[in-house]
């Protein structure tokens, strides 16, 4: 399974860098901000927001005041001493179809994780939002990088450092996994070939 884990980084020096796509970095600043009014601005005017998180009662908002109310509430809950920093991988999009995963990290030591269902208006801004639930894993094995300021990325601890060792390869080679803060490191024990390991 950590084979399988680390393929994601097995070509080196390719480096995927999605343009930072609208309305999703117009959410992220709205957050960074904590700036509910900002945050529904992303969203069409008649635009629906459905939360459909494990154990408790489904939410549904329309319209932009609705919206901009949930996510005052949202914002009241955190601890304004603590940044946030919002950010998305995409496992799917056809059209103005887009899903993936979201991470939503609250200062420096905590996140919270979930999947998202958009469609988007044409003039491109969100006009159906559906989130529910997800896991750290779930949002770190998806492919490709973080859609916003994926070369300000940190990886994550609980889940990269498991990765980190020697593995054996059929020739008798080793494979060593170091990291850095934001990179996977690989060397070759017969080659002594180093390389940086980038998401595909």
């Amino acid at each position: 399974m950590l084979i399988h884990l680390l393929a994601v980084f097995l070509v080196a020096f390719i480096m995927s860098t999605p343009a930072a796509a609208e309305p999703f970095a117009q959410l992220r600043a709205a957050y960074a901000a904590r700036d509910a009014d900002a945050a529904a601005a992303a969203y069409a005017p008649d635009a629906e927001v459905i939360y459909r998180y494990a154990g408790v009662p489904e939410e549904r908002y329309i319209g932009r005041a609705a919206i901009a109310a949930s996510f005052r509430k949202l914002f009241a809950q955190i601890d304004p001493a603590k940044p946030l920093d919002l950010n998305f991988r995409t496992t799917n999009r056809q059209g103005k179809k887009i899903s993936g995963i979201y991470r939503l990290r609250i200062g420096q030591d905590s996140a919270s994780y979930g999947r998202f269902e958009v469609d988007l208006a044409p003039h491109g801004s969100f006009l159906r939002d559906t989130s529910r639930g997800a896991l750290l894993n779930e949002f770190e094995d998806a492919s490709g990088s973080v859609m916003l300021a994926a070369n300000d990325e940190d990886l994550e601890p609980t889940y990269y450092d498991r990765l980190v060792g020697r593995y054996r390869l059929a020739d008798g080679c080793d494979l060593v996994i170091t990291r850095s803060i934001v990179r996977l490191f690989v060397r070759n024990s017969c080659t002594q070939v180093w390389r940086g390991l980038t998401r595909v």
